[in-house]
């Protein structure tokens, strides 16, 4: 079964070309509309009448969603700006604590009165050592 786009029989050289088929044979009223707004707008590359709308000649709005996200997008960007800004000047700055850790000098394990050597996973090998001499 042939369709529209294959033929069964190819073009021969000798098969004359009619030319573009108009617009207006190929598209409804609405889709011609669309297509005139777009290109109304595409050529003068300005916003039209409504934020993100474009008004075409016979009175069809169009809507343009990327224009308006990018537009939001910025007002967003300028309106954050601000505020840090206007935070800066209002908010008091807070003196930062500072983390000391106390480290103590090690001390020789030999120089100790009491010592506990510990052996992890036998308690009984574990010892504690005591030096008199050293405890005053």
């Amino acid at each position: 079964m042939a369709d529209a786009w294959h033929d069964d029989e190819p073009e021969s050289e000798d098969t004359p070309f009619d030319g573009p088929v108009p617009l207006d044979e190929l598209y409804d009223d609405e889709t011609l509309a669309l297509i005139e707004a777009h290109r109304l707008r595409s050529a003068r590359r300005v916003q039209g009448p409504l934020v993100g709308e474009v008004q075409a000649a016979d009175g069809v709005t169009v809507s343009s969603g990327v224009s308006s996200v990018r537009r939001i997008g910025a007002q967003g960007a300028v309106l954050a700006g601000v505020m840090l800004g206007l935070g800066e000047v209002f908010e008091p700055e807070r003196a930062e604590q500072a983390m000391v850790e106390f480290v103590p000098d090690a001390v020789d394990r030999h120089d100790q009165a009491v010592e506990f050597l510990y052996v992890h996973g036998s308690p009984q090998r574990s010892r504690i050592v005591f030096r008199p001499w050293l405890a005053r």
